[in-house]
């Protein structure tokens, strides 16, 4: 961890492990800032210790550790609920009529719990369908 960004994480940071080749996040169990940092490198090592028995995982494995450096309220919706065909990327958006309409939306990175932040397209308290299939076979119904 470069010894600029050790004030970001504090001295018992909170962590989740991202494993690529399976798909899925960690909880950390334990998170261990070492006393000491290489004067040649600038920056400091952090031990951070899987919950036991996970699996899948490996010695050796290729993994992410993400900080939490900050709290911020983001816009989310269920990745089965964002529709990617082709260059599209959307969401049916339900109004209070009931009436299901298809709406374009920019989102960002996928989330530890299975969400996507939405970036633009979409307000807060609007209501999205969370099965695009049964909404857009109601779309064709409304027609």
């Amino acid at each position: 961890m470069p010894q600029d960004r050790l004030s970001a994480i504090g001295v018992k940071p909170e962590v989740m492990v991202e494993v690529p080749a399976l798909a899925r996040w960690i909880k950390a169990a334990s998170t261990t800032v070492q006393p000491m940092a290489d004067a040649r490198t600038h920056s400091t090592q952090v031990r951070v210790q899987l919950p036991p028995n996970e699996a899948g995982v490996y010695p050796g494995m290729f993994v992410r550790a993400h900080f939490v450096v900050g709290k911020a309220t983001r816009l989310v919706v269920p990745a089965s609920a964002v529709l990617r065909r082709s260059e599209v990327v959307a969401v049916y958006v339900v109004d209070e009529a009931g009436m299901v309409k298809l709406r374009q939306v920019r989102v960002g990175g996928a989330n530890a719990d299975g969400s996507v932040e939405v970036l633009a397209g979409l307000n807060r308290g609007e209501k999205v369908a969370l099965d695009p299939v049964k909404a857009g076979m109601q779309v064709s119904r409304q027609k």
